[in-house]
């Protein structure tokens, strides 16, 4: 190659190299292209006001019991016991069965016949919810009475429960709490509403006068009735119904207090009179002795042995559908 060629390869060298240097010094220059993102939207914050919703509870609080009756006003004006939001429940005969406090406003107007659940409490029970129809422990408007002759009697002291044994011929004793809210004293003869399930003591709940459904004459036997009595079954004297009973749309039951130790054997204890009555053994199975007698049906249940439960006698309201046994 000549030297002029050389020369001439040089100086296009030079301009290219120059050209590329003025490129990039203009693109240095140039300010780089922004791109504008939306500007994110400030988060929403939800202010939840903590507002207290009464809450169901699964299970009933430890020693509640179920008291059935008509509501009245505290018959307690002044002292212990007393209150705005004290109430009390009746029963059939007019005496007080059970006095707690049920605060707040909405109860039913007085009068009305209710159960409600209650804490045991001094001088007053606690109210815990009420007891809708169809729900266990409700009472639908019944009564039981027990008849006998009355020993040990302690009458009731300011806030403090009194007590009486009431006593009938082939029955065991049984020891009776008589209310604080309960004055006055009694003794012979008597015939008793007297409320036992739910709770450690039988409680008393009311005379029954002469000539009212609930009174026993002196001497008939057995002594102790209820305002429904099972079909084709009359209890032994050796029980008595320690409650009024429990009807339902489907089946009626009753808790019959037959003293201690037979209390924990009530099939065996009931079987003889089943028998004597015309009923057939259809077999024991879970603690629950059946017998039929035609087309009806009874069955007797085992107490779990708590303090306020007994052995229960229950019916089916309905007839079966043959009178063999299932």
């Amino acid at each position: 190659m000549t030297r002029r060629s050389l020369a001439t390869l040089s100086v296009v060298l030079l301009i290219l190299v120059a050209g590329i240097a003025l490129l990039y010094a203009a693109r240095s220059q140039t300010p780089p292209t922004l791109v504008s993102l939306p500007t994110p939207s400030p988060t929403t914050t939800a202010t939840i006001s903590a507002t207290t919703m009464p809450v169901a509870s699964t299970s009933a609080p430890a020693l509640a019991f179920v008291r059935c009756g008509t509501l009245a006003p505290n018959s307690i004006t002044s002292g212990q016991g007393s209150g705005p939001n004290v109430f009390e429940l009746r029963s059939p005969t007019g005496v007080s069965i059970a006095s707690f406090g049920w605060p707040g406003s909405g109860q039913p107007a007085l009068g009305t016949y209710l159960c409600v659940r209650l804490t045991p409490g001094a001088p007053t029970a606690g109210f815990v919810a009420l007891v809708a129809p169809g729900d266990p422990g409700y009472v639908a408007s019944a009564w039981a009475s027990t008849c006998g002759t009355v020993s040990e009697f302690v009458a009731a002291a300011g806030a403090t429960n009194g007590s009486f044994v009431l006593n009938s011929p082939g029955r065991t004793p049984l020891k009776v709490t008589v209310p604080a809210t309960t004055t006055g004293q009694f003794g012979g003869y008597i015939c008793a509403s007297i409320y036992g399930t739910g709770a450690p003591s039988a409680t008393f709940a009311g005379l029954w006068a002469p000539t009212t459904a609930g009174f026993i004459p002196e001497g008939t036997l057995p002594a102790s009735k209820a305002s429904q009595m099972p079909d084709g079954f009359i209890l032994p004297q050796s029980c008595l119904y320690i409650a009024p009973p429990v009807v339902g749309t489907d089946q009626r039951e009753w808790s019959v207090e037959c003293g201690a130790t037979a209390n924990r054997d009530a099939r065996g204890t009931l079987a003889p009179a089943l028998t004597q009555q015309g009923w057939t053994s259809c077999g024991a199975v879970t603690a629950t002795a059946s017998w039929a007698k035609g087309t009806t049906r009874l069955s007797v249940v085992e107490s779990s042995g708590s303090p306020g439960d007994y052995p229960r006698i229950v019916q089916p309201v309905r007839p079966a559908a043959s009178s063999s046994c299932p």
